[in-house]
């Protein structure tokens, strides 16, 4: 395996990856022709896959030579990010290819030989085998990885991660099982995580996961912990990475309390979820629906209007605001829109 660890650290991938993407038909043929000569490195094979994973759905040409750059960073850089994340997905039904998912596949299980020791490579296997619906293979990896790299959060962070897209496909009756799971690892991850700073954003996490399992009070002490560290900011201070945890906060407390018959309490959190928190620049947010959603579903639609309209300042995101405001017009018009419960707080 080719050694790129003392590269230009602009080699970690998204942004090489992200300027693949511009390139023209005629940059990228130049740089195809090089990587055809054998006259190519890291950088040549991660801008390709940002063109052709770009072009992939437009012609069975560009999906080929995409499956070909995954198959190369899968051979040769396993230990990438890159490797292990979306980038390098196989699975886009109907245009996944199932031959070079079977030689993703031989590779994959060929480096969990060879790079027995190396927590990266298996995490990243266990991605794919994620992908490829092996649950149990993709399990059993992301715990070696743990167990290899004890002290490292990384490791119970990405198995939280695991057992939270286990959940969504769960029945009704493993859905908490899962949301379980999730909780102890985000709990272990927090707990290895070594400043203090960089907790805060597990919090988010750990009161929702505790709210899916069942444990209203673990919920409302981790959400109430970041509500704490707000109010001991200044008052006139934008909160910075403190903004998303502290939406997830309230939105927490007030799916609690619409859960104990505590109408007027939920409405309180789920406005303050939105007024609350200070955004500054480069910490905006998508303001999360599920609560806003339970709300609509019992007829508190002037609640839920509020809400919406208030969300318009601090989303962070422009094809987001427009959905918000199809919705604001949909609910002014008198009638009910789908809204999207989608749960945003990860990495927040």
């Amino acid at each position: 395996m080719a050694n790129y660890h003392n590269a230009d650290p602009e080699l970690s991938g998204d942004l090489v990856v992200l300027e693949g993407r511009d390139l023209t038909k005629e940059q990228a043929r130049k740089i195809a022709d090089q990587v055809r000569r054998g006259k190519s490195d890291l950088r040549s094979h991660l801008l390709l896959l940002g063109y052709y994973s770009k072009t992939q759905f437009r012609t069975r040409s560009a999906r080929d030579a995409r499956s070909r750059q995954v198959l190369w960073m899968i051979e040769n850089r396993p230990d990438h990010r890159i490797t292990g994340g979306p980038w390098c997905h196989q699975h886009y039904p109907p245009f996944t290819d199932d031959a070079a998912v079977a030689k993703a596949r031989a590779l994959w299980l060929r480096h969990i030989e060879t790079h027995s020791n190396e927590p990266r490579v298996l995490a990243n296997a266990a991605h794919f085998f994620r992908q490829n619906d092996e649950q149990e293979m993709a399990e059993s990896l992301h715990n070696r990885a743990k167990q290899i790299d004890p002290t490292n959060p990384e490791w119970p962070r990405q198995l939280s991660a695991f057992y939270s897209l286990r959940r969504i496909l769960a029945t009704e009756d493993e859905k908490t099982r899962f949301a379980q799971k999730a909780l102890l690892e985000t709990e272990l991850a927090s707990k290895l995580e070594k400043d203090p700073r960089s907790r805060l954003r597990y919090l988010p996490d750990l009161a929702w996961l505790a709210y899916e399992s069942g444990d209203f009070n673990k919920a409302t002490r981790y959400a109430s912990s970041v509500l704490k560290a707000l109010q001991k900011l200044p008052t006139d201070e934008p909160h910075g990475p403190l903004c998303k945890p502290a939406h997830h906060a309230h939105l927490v407390l007030g799916s609690i309390a619409l859960s104990a018959g505590e109408i007027s309490s939920s409405i309180n959190h789920l406005m303050l979820s939105v007024t609350e928190p200070k955004v500054s620049p480069g910490y905006g947010l998508i303001p999360e629906m599920s609560l806003a959603k339970r709300l609509l579903d019992i007829g508190h639609c002037d609640a839920v209007l509020e809400f919406l309209r208030s969300s318009l300042d601090i989303c962070d995101n422009t094809r987001e605001r427009e959905k918000r405001r199809l919705w604001i017009a949909t609910l002014e018009s008198g009638a009910i829109p789908a809204l999207e419960p989608f749960l945003d707080y990860r990495d927040a």
